[in-house]
């Protein structure tokens, strides 16, 4: 219904009528919401899914905004319509649909609904109705919020909105409603008459403190985004466990989401010097592979390479003191701040370790038990543990994802075609369904458009991550990634201060690139000078190549990538002799001064001391007949020449 004021055009529905409830489960909160039941025909057209947003290439999506966007359309064609609604025999109830009132404006969702201008749409609705004259009461409470008016009269509730300025998103039974939608339109986009009887049950959750929601200041964030996005995630965990990209999207409450975030631009076709962007990441399904199309990386490897950095040992049973205190340890190793003294602590913003708040909160010091369940971190340790995430480890994280030179080069041809802002981007921020609409609206108008903006791009990507003679790149493989993380966790962050002659990031990159333009970095290379695979028994079979796609393999290759970095620094500092710094690095006396070489060595030696390496090297036959000496003297033999020859290119 149109209202028209001096400033805008007003456009809100027909009133809805029901009762009022709310949620005060959690101490200090409230969740206010009303549950109505709408003619089935208005809530086909008056509440919205996400992906309802017109599709088009002006879009842009934060990463707050990512989730609930994409429809399982085969599984409401076939399952839910098909096999449920059209057949006749079945008798037909859905659960209530749950809906949250969302501010907008033209340039997307809002944080709260101060930032709307209010209306004031007369009550009754039309002058006339017999039905909503009484809610005029003088005795009803009335509240108009922007864009939306809400009505209590005892534990009746009325509810309407302008569509211009909110958004009805169903936040719970999206393919539901969807599945509504599309019966509708195999029922010849008009609803029977008996159909038409049908009301919905539906709850609307009431994000504002003007009726009556509260929550915690510690519990974070209280913006209706945030607030939403909590609730989805929650509700489809209960129902049905979110897959791992959407959670790392949807969850506020999650160390590793918040960390992760820092690392990326908070939205889709949004460049940045200091960020990895997010129009480049694999952010909408949940594969850890980027080995392939135009990705840079995968959101949910990005989590693992996270997952290994902070190595937090979460505790199996919160209520178990041990478990919580050797978590809390692990929590502050990786994310705690040292002080002066030596002493590493994860403090919030009153300056309380998060262990004597452990102990004072959780546990009856008397009795030495925990009294509730340890769940959760704090909103404001959580804070203080993102931020020191950023001052311990986002630098060199970012640095090796951005400025190792297979990377770089990707990100710089990005940039040089207009990828990370263009249309190339804004293309694959649509859901699938947009895809294709727009892809065939392009093509209709240019028959090259697909060609010259999309798949040109990422043909031209999948080959700088191949070469034409070696294969593929291990700069795109996750094992090596990961590999490589952990050795530069071990120069900047482990033995930074203990150890300043390991260098910094920045010599890493510059021993990763001297690999990488020598062509060793490639899963089929050769060791320089000769015919011998650089990665035969360290991460690939002899013989046919493959991948060995394990713990052990990625353990082999952080040795390598270790063990030859200690020999680039030494190389590198000058007056070097080979046989004295490989004598230095392969021994256990000179540990505290070469971290990790010693035990890189044994490993890569062990690669090489397996049945197979014999086997292939020197024929079964003859290897059956080598006594144990003279294996470890071929042994010592290839690992020496295996060290020099890959050293060579330093």
């Amino acid at each position: 219904m149109l209202f028209t004021g001096t400033e805008k055009k007003q456009y809100y529905n027909k009133p809805l009528y029901g009762n009022k409830g709310s949620y005060t489960l959690s101490e200090g909160v409230v969740l206010p919401y009303c549950i109505c039941s709408m003619e089935i025909d208005r809530a086909v057209s008056e509440l919205k899914i996400a992906q309802e947003f017109p599709p088009s290439l002006d879009n842009r999506w934060k990463i707050a905004e990512l989730y609930q966007r994409e429809i399982d359309k085969d599984r409401v064609r076939n399952d839910m319509v098909r096999g449920y609604l059209q057949d006749p025999n079945k008798i037909k109830f859905f659960n209530a649909l749950t809906v949250v009132l969302l501010p907008k404006n033209s340039e997307g969702i809002l944080d709260s609904f101060d930032q709307c201008e209010p209306g004031n749409p007369p009550i009754p609705y039309d002058g006339q109705s017999p039905i909503d004259a009484p809610w005029a009461n003088d005795v009803a409470n009335k509240y108009n919020l922007g864009g939306v008016q809400y009505v209590e009269y005892g534990d009746q509730a009325r509810l309407r909105w302008d569509s211009e300025t909110v958004h009805a998103v169903v936040v719970d039974g999206q393919h539901r409603l969807d599945a509504l939608r599309q019966f509708k339109v195999v029922s010849g986009n008009v609803f029977n008459e008996h159909v038409q009887k049908t009301k919905v049950p539906v709850i609307f959750v009431l994000i504002s403190e003007e009726v009556g929601f509260k929550k915690r200041v510690e519990l974070g964030d209280s913006s209706i985004r945030a607030i939403a996005r909590e609730i989805f995630t929650d509700l489809n965990k209960n129902a049905k466990e979110v897959d791992k990209a959407r959670e790392l999207i949807l969850d506020d409450w999650s160390i590793n989401a918040q960390c992760l975030r820092t690392l990326i631009t908070d939205e889709t076709a949004k460049d940045s010097d200091v960020l990895i962007p997010l129009s480049l990441i694999r952010w909408a399904d949940s594969n850890n592979r980027f080995d392939s199309n135009y990705y840079l990386n995968s959101l949910v490897h990005i989590d693992q390479l996270i997952n290994s950095v902070l190595d937090i040992r979460y505790p199996r049973d919160p209520l178990d003191k041990e478990q919580v205190v050797k978590y809390i340890h692990s929590l502050k190793m990786a994310l705690g701040r040292e002080s002066s003294s030596g002493a590493v602590s994860l403090e919030n913003d009153k300056g309380k370790d998060i262990e004597s708040y452990y102990n004072s909160e959780y546990v009856d010091t008397e009795a030495d038990e925990a009294i509730m369940p340890f769940n959760r971190l704090p909103a404001s340790f959580l804070n203080a543990a993102v931020e020191n995430f950023e001052s311990n480890h986002k630098g060199y994280i970012l640095s090796l994802l951005t400025k190792f030179k297979p990377y770089e080069e990707l990100i710089d041809y990005s940039r040089e075609n207009n990828l990370i802002e263009g249309n190339f981007a804004k293309f694959f921020a649509q859901t699938r369904e947009h895809q294709y609409l727009i892809r065939e609206q392009k093509t209709g108008e240019d028959s090259n458009w697909y060609y010259n903006e999309i798949e040109r791009h990422i043909r031209k990507i999948e080959t700088m991550k191949t070469h034409p003679e070696l294969g593929a790149s291990w700069a795109y493989k996750a094992l090596f990634q990961k590999s490589a993380i952990r050795v530069a966790k071990a120069i900047s962050f482990e033995y930074s201060k203990s150890h300043a002659t390991l260098g910094n990031i920045g010599d890493y990159l510059n021993f990763l690139n001297a690999l990488y333009i020598n062509d060793l970095l490639y899963v089929e290379s050769k060791i320089p000078g000769g015919d011998v695979s650089a990665w035969y028994f360290i991460a690939t079979n002899a013989g046919n190549g493959k991948i060995r796609v394990n713990k052990q393999t990625e353990k082999n290759i952080t040795s390598f990538l270790m063990f030859f970095y200690h020999l680039y620094k030494l190389k590198e500092s000058g007056d070097f002799d080979f046989n004295d710094a490989l004598l230095k690095l392969r021994s256990k006396k000179y540990t505290g001064l070469y971290p990790g070489a010693y035990d890189s060595y044994n490993e890569i030696k062990k690669c090489f001391s397996m049945s197979n390496f014999y086997n292939y090297h020197y024929g079964r036959d003859k290897a059956q007949e080598m006594s144990d000496d003279e294996k470890k003297k071929r042994t010592d033999e290839f690992v020496s020449m295996y060290i020099s020859s890959i050293s060579s290119v330093f």
